[in-house]
């Protein structure tokens, strides 16, 4: 059966040296690939990227495009058939404000030229401005389909938008990235410290509380950067205070590799956490972001820790406990499972329906 050409254009903070948003942007292509065998639909994708040396797949269908050409990425988005958000949450001012402007300015270019819009396995949000709540509302109320990641992204575009019949609950894309990877049998020799920057005196408490798991336990302790450009700084110091390794990765296949060697992760940052539950590895976390603790909520939050209730045996104590409070954790990845592939499924059902957009 001869194949109609779409033209998918992709958005999301691809090429800023995240791994979770590289890992994110891995798996959407990977679930539209696996859509395209059962559609009678191939797809050709134009990524906005940060770094233009930036590289996700070798592969003939798929262009990168710098975000500072913005002529160039206007002309793509009026001659795409699909505009799509895909993973992490793209539209939220905590970061930056002008990072808002600057993708609302392209999604509602794309609704100028009538481009059904298709927020993927997305977080929203938060929003601290009035004005950001009204210009997402603006584009929430024209989107073909939201599929949030998780229960308060869906709750907040229900909220801002008004209605409901355009949002999905789904999960995050990332659930999937291990599925195609030839699991090899390690040990487990390794704890891994995902960290982020943080104030003087938490990083202070962080090390004391290293330190003293470190004296207690028998496997190697080692600090990651999952985002070099910002987390290098404080690895790198973090891993000098406490006379241990720190890392960073250059491949999707080093880092599922290395996570077959961790016996547990302690994290300041989502993806990590969401990689340990696929690949069966305890995780615990700093509750420093509501998307942590949304994805904590599985494990009713008993693997978090706050700032103010960090002491020096804490991270032994969690270290200790990580066999019962992930006692569950078969039948937590079953549901997640369950999510990643209904996640799919309404994708499918889109497409049974885009020749009926326009």
């Amino acid at each position: 059966m001869r194949k109609t050409e779409k033209k998918i254009f992709l958005l999301g903070y691809y090429g800023f040296g995240n791994w979770g948003d590289e890992l994110s942007l891995h798996s959407v292509i990977n679930d539209f690939e696996r859509i395209s065998q059962d559609t009678p639909y191939s797809f050709v994708y134009s990524v906005l990227i940060q770094n233009q040396s930036f590289s996700s797949r070798s592969v003939s269908n798929l262009s990168l495009i710098f975000r500072k050409k913005i002529f160039t990425i206007l002309n793509k988005i009026a001659k795409s058939d699909l505009v799509v958000v895909g993973g992490g949450s793209l539209l939220q001012d905590s970061t930056s404000f002008r990072s808002l402007l600057y993708y609302s300015f392209l999604l509602i270019w794309a609704l100028i030229f009538r481009r059904p819009l298709l927020f993927y396995r997305c977080g929203l949000g938060p929003f601290y401005r009035v004005l950001s709540q009204k210009i997402v509302t603006f584009i929430l109320k024209r989107i073909k389909l939201f599929i949030a990641r998780d229960q308060e992204s869906a709750d907040l575009a229900k909220k801002l938008c008004g209605h409901s019949n355009s949002i999905k609950i789904g999960i995050d894309p990332v659930v999937s990235v291990h599925e195609n990877f030839l699991n090899t049998s390690y040990g487990k020799p390794i704890v891994g410290f995902f960290v982020r920057e943080c104030s003087f005196a938490h990083e202070g408490l962080f090390v004391d509380a290293l330190k003293y798991l470190q004296a207690k336990i028998s496997e190697r302790v080692e600090i990651i950067a999952f985002h070099l450009e910002y987390d290098y700084n404080i690895a790198s110091r973090i891993a000098h205070q406490v006379d241990c390794q720190w890392k960073f990765f250059q491949s999707i296949e080093e880092i599922l590799s290395y996570f077959q060697q961790l016996t547990a992760v302690f994290t300041m940052r989502l993806h990590p956490a969401i990689l340990s539950t696929m690949m069966d590895v305890p995780w615990f976390a700093l509750n420093i972001d509501p998307k942590i603790e949304s994805f904590a909520n599985w494990w009713e939050k008993k693997n978090l820790v706050t700032w103010q209730n960090l002491s020096q045996e804490t991270f032994f104590r969690l270290f200790e406990q990580r066999e019962n409070i992930f006692k569950n954790n078969d039948e937590l990845k079953k549901q997640l499972r369950r999510l990643d592939e209904q996640s799919r499924i309404w994708l499918h059902e889109f497409f049974d329906q885009m020749d009926h957009f326009r």
